[in-house]
């Protein structure tokens, strides 16, 4: 063995396999104990020793001059790595007596007392306390302190407890105004959330977003807890089961907004108010159908619990039927509206119902151009002439929609005549279905069933204008005209 050109990489090696025998000879022969092979990170014989949990290669190491603070490329110093692997405590005792600093030195992207407490080694943390550990470092830009860190990490009561001991406050805030038991409710940190309340900490203190505990028990989260036990915790240490966040949600209004079942459960068995409304005034049957994958199992439950499915809320003083079909552009999938409607009259929603503006659940189905909808509405009794404030009935509403798809119009204007729509119902403009159809440049095929159904063309608006003299002027215009004036139905 050439020492001189192999002997720094024999050394790294014989501690990385834990070959004592190895190691000695090397040491014997003048290895250098704290060489850097030239590999990517140039760790040193006494990190790969610690690294791979070599206890007895560790101590030869360090009585032979390694030095005990010597990081890598990835600014990982021994007594780090021993604190947060699972490795002996010997290892970590050994580097502790033979001088490596207890806290974080400058290179250092964690401090061994914070990966103690990460890795949920309790010997280790009350070791490096014992030492002289700094319990009340701020952890990065984040400003969680170890208490939050260990409420996160679901760290044993042993360690919360110790670090409350050490003077840390239950209620302390990080830089984004959490505390430690919103941050172990984040994480279904089950168990740090009881030892956090056993400990004083405040289940009813609001982050700076207006949530308090209780909410973020419902917040979803990618843990596969659904957090009935620690909602059922936070209720037992005094949460407020119907207190107000952000637009005036209570826990309740958000479980539904969530779509989180068991949890809406869990809140409605403790006792929660199913009667109250948010900002909007919405009710949860409001919220239930808004969502954009709405459950009917969670619309049946919630009326089997006494959610009224006629309530009047929101802006519009909808029912839950016309706000679902209000909302229900932003579905995921377009075509629920029709299953989340169907649901609603099955449970008694008012098929007729109007909103401030007069308008009724056909005639918002009219405005999307909903065949489905539509026809669900006819065959459940909505009336086909209904009216709104500008005395605009159904059928005005398919012709002045935003829907583009003129097959679609058509197919509309026909179901509502098949089933005896008024062909010249008058707006309060005096404005019938023909004149809305021809002003708004609609495709003759829509202008034709019109006028297959009885559409008067001498029908004469407020203005004095007749269905001809609301075509927009285009090259087609004086074509249109004749059109008009020349078909036989």
């Amino acid at each position: 063995m050439n020492v001189e050109s192999d002997g720094g990489s024999a050394i790294v090696w014989y501690s990385c396999k834990g070959n004592e025998t190895g190691v000695r000879r090397m040491l014997a022969v003048g290895a250098d104990v704290n060489v850097r092979p030239l590999s990517r990170d140039q760790s040193t014989a006494l990190l790969g020793a610690v690294h791979h949990k070599h206890t007895r290669v560790v101590e030869i190491l360090l009585q032979n001059g390694a030095a005990p603070d010597a990081a890598d490329l990835r600014s990982r110093r021994p007594l780090t790595l021993s604190a947060g692997g699972h490795s002996d405590i010997a290892i970590t005792q050994l580097l502790l007596a033979h001088g490596a600093k207890v806290d974080a030195i400058p290179s250092d992207k964690r401090a061994p007392l914070l990966e103690a407490i990460r890795t949920n080694q309790i010997a280790k943390v009350t070791l490096l306390l014992k030492h002289g550990a700094n319990a009340h470092m701020i952890q990065d830009r984040h400003g969680m302190n170890l208490l939050h860190v260990a409420a996160g990490k679901n760290a044993s009561p042993a360690i919360i407890a110790m670090l409350i001991g050490l003077g840390i406050s239950v209620d302390s805030r990080d830089g984004y105004d959490r505390t430690p038991l919103g941050i172990a409710i984040h994480n279904s940190s089950t168990r740090a959330v009881q030892v956090l309340l056993q400990k004083g900490a405040n289940p009813n203190t609001k982050e700076r977003s207006g949530l308090s505990a209780i909410f973020r028990a419902v917040y979803p989260t990618r843990a596969r807890s659904p957090n009935t036990k620690i909602i059922n915790m936070l209720l037992m240490h005094g949460a407020d089961i119907d207190c107000r966040g952000p637009m005036n949600l209570t826990p309740f209004l958000y479980a539904i907004s969530q779509g989180a079942m068991e949890k809406a459960r869990a809140l409605l068995g403790a006792g929660a108010n199913v009667g109250l409304q948010n900002t909007r005034a919405e009710s949860v049957l409001h919220v239930a159908v808004a969502s954009l994958e709405p459950s009917l199992d969670m619309m049946t439950w919630l009326v089997e619990n006494g959610a009224d499915v006629n309530q009047m809320g929101g802006r519009a003083l909808e029912t839950p039927l016309l706000y679902a079909i209000a909302k229900s552009t932003f579905y995921r999938k377009p075509e629920d509206i029709t299953k989340v409607a169907a649901q609603l009259l099955s449970l008694g929603a008012d098929v007729d119902c109007q909103n401030a503006n007069g308008l009724t659940p056909l005639s918002l189905a009219s405005r999307i151009c909903s065949i489905d909808l539509s026809q669900l509405l006819i065959q459940n009794g909505a009336c086909i002439d209904s009216r709104d404030m500008q005395s605009q009935s159904p059928l005005h509403h398919v012709l002045i929609s935003a829907c583009t798809d003129s097959s679609k119009k058509r197919e509309m204007v026909a179901l509502l005549l098949q089933h005896g729509a008024n062909a010249n119902a008058r707006d309060n403009h005096g404005y019938t279905p023909l004149h809305r159809a021809l002003a708004g440049g609609l495709a003759w095929e829509v202008v034709k069933e019109l006028l297959q159904a009885g559409a008067d063309r001498c029908a004469n608006a407020n203005d004095g204008k007749f269905p001809s003299d609301v075509i927009p002027n285009g090259p087609f215009a004086e074509a249109q005209r004749l059109m008009l004036c020349h078909y036989l139905a």
